[in-house]
């Protein structure tokens, strides 16, 4: 259910920017569009570093511990694996 609704969003959004990225470059120009979407690729980045935990080398139960800690439930799927995030 998780993955559907997350495909939904990001078809949505896909289409949403392709939708308007064509009439906003005539309107505003392309030097504000690069801006515009420079300045999202830094929110990224800092909500990335700073706000989600590091997973590398981590098993999926202490992901999924981290989570339950910050008061974020699991999803009531199958046993997850015990291979390490990461881990070739």
């Amino acid at each position: 259910m998780g993955m559907g609704i997350a495909l939904l969003v990001n078809q949505g959004v896909s289409t949403a920017i392709a939708a308007v990225f064509l009439p906003a470059v005539g309107c505003y120009g392309h030097s504000t569009m690069f801006l515009f979407w420079a300045a999202c690729t830094v929110v990224y980045f800092i909500t990335a570093a700073f706000f989600l935990p590091e997973t590398k080398g981590k098993t999926l139960e202490e992901i999924e511990r981290h989570f339950a800690s910050a008061g974020i439930s699991p999803g009531k799927g199958p046993a997850p694996a015990t291979r390490r995030v990461g881990a070739p």
